[in-house]
């Protein structure tokens, strides 16, 4: 749907080849999750292919971004890469999990790792941000709390509640990030209003 909408809106843009390049992403996975699905087997292929995806929508977001001409545009970017990111996590947790090769069990844990960093990172940014209200105030402590029971999860990923609590935190961690960007928008508007 989100396709869809952006390909009106950048018909004759210089974000159209970023967008069209994104849709052939996105058709590739989408023809692999679709029925009939392989078991296990096919799951560093799928992997792959949404990993050209996110290159593809990072693209495509930077190349929107550019189009615009806000760098206010930033903040909320960040929050997406933010729901990106903790998703990528939880899924490497799982693969790692899941895996019974020592070697691609070792990469899920040093993608992982570097997820983790980039996520504080971005996440210390989101806090620095001039724009303040009590909205965005209290989201960012809902993350940070949500964040630390993240980290309990990835640590514990081999158990059973481990695993539980990684999804768990997830899926939380992806609401709290939609109220925050929420939050962010909000005060954009009233700031550019």
């Amino acid at each position: 749907d989100n396709l869809e909408m952006l390909a009106r809106q950048c018909e004759g843009t210089p974000a159209q080849p970023a967008l069209e390049h994104a849709r052939r992403c996105w058709e590739a996975l989408d023809g692999a999750l679709a029925p009939p699905r392989a078991g296990q087997e096919a799951l560093p292929r799928i992997d792959a292919l949404a990993g050209r995806l996110l290159d593809a929508a990072e693209q495509l977001t930077q190349s929107l971004q550019d189009a615009s001409g806000r760098r206010a545009l930033h903040i909320v970017n960040l929050c997406g890469r933010q729901r990106m990111r903790v998703q990528r996590i939880a899924k490497l947790g799982l693969l790692a999990a899941l895996a019974d090769q020592r070697a691609s069990a070792d990469a899920a844990a040093a993608e992982t790792a570097a997820l983790l960093g980039e996520f504080e990172v971005a996440q210390r940014e989101l806090e620095n941000t001039p724009l303040r209200s009590p909205e965005i105030r209290e989201a960012l402590a809902a993350i940070g709390d949500e964040w630390l029971r993240l980290l309990g999860g990835v640590r514990a990923v081999q158990t059973a509640d481990g695993r539980r609590a990684l999804v768990h935190a997830s899926e939380t961690l992806l609401e709290r990030l939609d109220v925050l960007t929420a939050a962010y928008e909000h005060s954009l508007q009233v700031i550019l209003g």
